[in-house]
């Protein structure tokens, strides 16, 4: 039954199981997402502003995802194509190729890309490999798995026809691989009627770790036995190092004798973080929107370092740092545009606090066009200040791997490292010691090295006039000691935090901490506080109705809960309703109207036939199971067969009644 305005809900009608009462905007709503100094449409612009944003933060980082993969997805391309055409001759039988990808940071994203490599439409019904996906979810048992690699091929037609319907009693078992030989027949005499090579049929084996050994040792030795005739190659996704591989460590040797592996690595780890955070955040050719301050990067760093050094993980935190930005920074709608006025004038009160300086003069003389050109201006000189910031980091690395490169003891850091101390400025102390590692330099390799950052400054500037005017210097002392005092003031100069320029909060993180409860978020105390303080918990309720610290007031789920921290290991369901019901006849007593009782009675006490009773008693026991049922769907129960009227607790909390 769905509520609507001409039929309001009736909770009391026996005939209906479910209600559905629809969302209403009306507008009266206690919730507020907006700010107190906010544009009118604060939410949407930022909203808009942020989906820009990170668009083109995501598309730099998928480039450069994919130009880490494209050399290893080109080799398996060349390994698959070449998997029946190119076999070594004279073996007693031959052998199932078997592509091992080590891919440590896990993740699905580089088989997507292989996939689509391989097989660019699924739609296309003349591919020129077919490619199937298998989880070790499909594969519980042999049946279940032969299934998900025969069906995953025959589910597309074999050539442009329809494929003619067949009845159950006349074809074969859909775990039967004679059925893949048969579909395989019809793609052969298809492709050689029209001269096109055949496909390979590519079956791709996700977290290959976590199938069962046994299985798959059965599953590769019944597709051995129908190659070549059925072109199989498998592709395994594995989390392991790549030597030895896992597939040498737990699969016997019979198993590995009908194999030919060849082994593949996936840029992961160290290279993947500063490929990524370096190519995004640190590149002369790219300019984000919005750029990470040290604690969001340190904080992204360090998370995939310990925890999860997937793609996706960091995508997923990049992402979250960029949504966080743009939901508790309300002038961070300024990103792009100057917004159209506003009914409010808290906005451009708020906009007008941060720009104006001690020394601006005729500050009450500004107009809204005045305020628009401030705001241009302030985000021209934040993005030119922070590609001055990337072009000293990108000389401050020229210098530390030339250094390194010629065997001088420089301060043993990743290039990763380097950037997140020149975000805090905390690189002032490791360039002193560059600085003092230039001057022991031998004149030849100043020259080199004066050489090197004359080509880093491609355009003519006053960087590369000063190096050229280095290079002219005939002696070469006081061109070393010229060249040391020139880089240290350069780095000093850039090193300058972007927090001190005029709005600057707009495109930079700065110093603002990263949401971690989102990426860890603590589920158990929340639930269980949700449960404990419901009125604490959900701040949007108003502050009449606050729990005043009596169990009658709390609702339902939580009333039961309460029982249920008092109780042992073992709950008498029969008791807890008892003790349940006992809390809502005190309710009745003091005359609190439940949700459901709402509107039935005023708090006055009246003469109640049998017929009443009977009908208190059914409520209260369906909202004694609804509770219930809400509790064990959360996973606070556990049912036992030696005791069907008995549940067993999952959760042993102690109960603050202060």
């Amino acid at each position: 039954m769905k509520a609507t305005a001409a039929t309001p809900v009736n909770l009391d009608d026996p005939s209906e199981a479910t209600f559905v009462i629809p969302y209403n905007d009306s507008g009266d709503d206690d919730w507020d997402e907006t700010f107190d100094e906010d544009h009118d449409n604060g939410p949407e612009l930022r909203w808009d502003a942020y989906k820009s944003a990170w668009k083109n933060c995501l598309d730099r980082i998928q480039h450069i995802v994919h130009k880490l993969h494209e050399p290893v997805v080109n080799s398996i391309s060349q390994q698959i194509g070449d998997a029946y055409s190119q076999t070594l001759p004279g073996l007693p039988h031959p052998e199932l190729p078997v592509i091992a990808v080590s891919n440590l940071g896990g993740g699905s994203t580089f088989l997507d890309e292989l996939t689509r490599h391989l097989d660019p439409d699924e739609d296309d019904e003349e591919p020129s490999i077919y490619t199937n996906h298998i989880s070790p979810a499909q594969c519980p048992n042999l049946t279940n798995g032969m299934r998900a690699l025969i069906t995953g091929f025959t589910k597309r037609p074999p050539d442009k026809r329809k494929t003619p319907r067949t009845t159950a009693s006349s074809s074969l078992a859909s775990y039967d691989i004679a059925v893949l030989d048969a579909w395989y027949t019809a793609v052969r005499r298809h492709r050689e009627k029209r001269d096109q090579p055949l496909p390979n049929l590519v079956v791709m084996l996700h977290d290959f770790e976590r199938f069962d050994p046994s299985i798959m040792q059965d599953i590769l030795y019944i597709c051995s036995l129908h190659i070549p005739k059925i072109p199989i190659v498998f592709v395994v996704s594995l989390l392991s190092p790549q030597s030895p591989t896992y597939l040498h460590v737990t699969y016997p040797r019979s198993t590995l004798a009908v194999l030919r592996i060849r082994q593949f690595a996936v840029p992961s780890g160290a290279r993947l973080l500063d490929e990524i955070i370096l190519g995004t955040f640190f590149s002369n050719a790219f300019r984000p929107d919005i750029i990470l301050g040290p604690a969001a990067l340190s904080f992204i760093v360090d998370h995939f370092e310990r925890y999860d050094s997937s793609v996706e993980s960091l995508i997923h935190t990049l992402q979250l740092a960029y949504l966080k930005h743009f939901t508790h920074e309300p002038l961070s709608l300024l990103c792009y545009t100057m917004p159209s006025e506003s009914e409010s004038s808290s906005f451009e009160s708020l906009l007008f606090t941060r720009l104006v300086t001690e020394k601006d003069e005729d500050v009450d003389a500004w107009t809204r066009v005045t305020l628009g050109n401030k705001v241009l201006n302030a985000r021209d000189e934040f993005y030119e200040s922070a590609q001055v910031k990337r072009v000293g980091f990108g000389l401050l690395r020229l210098v530390y791997e030339f250094l390194c490169g010629h065997g001088f003891k420089a301060p043993s850091m990743s290039p990763l490292k380097l950037a997140c101390k020149m975000a805090n400025r905390k690189i002032l102390s490791d360039v002193d010691v560059l600085v003092a590692k230039i001057k022991n330099l031998k004149l030849s390799e100043v020259e080199l090295l004066l050489s090197e950052i004359h080509d880093y400054f491609e355009e003519a500037s006053d960087e590369r006039n000063a190096i050229v005017n280095l290079q002219d210097m005939e002696d070469g002392r006081r061109a070393k000691a010229g060249l040391a005092h020139w880089f240290h003031e350069y780095i000093e100069d850039t090193a300058a935090p972007l927090d001190d320029l005029t709005l600057a909060e707009v495109w930079y993180t700065g110093l603002t901490p990263y949401p971690m409860e989102l990426i860890n978020p603590s589920m158990r105390s929340t639930v269980v506080g949700g449960l404990l303080r419901p009125y604490e918990f959900a701040s949007w309720r108003s502050s009449e109705s606050a729990w005043a610290g009596s169990i009658a007031d709390l609702p339902d789920t939580s009333i039961i809960f309460q029982r249920y921290l008092d109780s042992g290991r073992m709950i008498n369901v029969y008791d807890w309703y008892e003790s349940f019901r006992g809390v809502l006849e005190m309710q009745k007593e003091e005359g609190r109207a439940s949700p459901r009782k709402k509107g039935k009675g005023k708090g006055k006490a009246k003469a109640k036939d049998k017929k009443d009773e009977k009908k208190w008693q059914l409520e209260c026991q369906a909202r004694f199971m609804r509770a219930l049922h809400e509790l064990d769907y959360m996973g606070f129960l556990k049912h036992t067969g030696r005791k069907a009227d008995h549940v067993l607790k999952t959760v042993f909390e102690i109960r603050d009644d202060e």
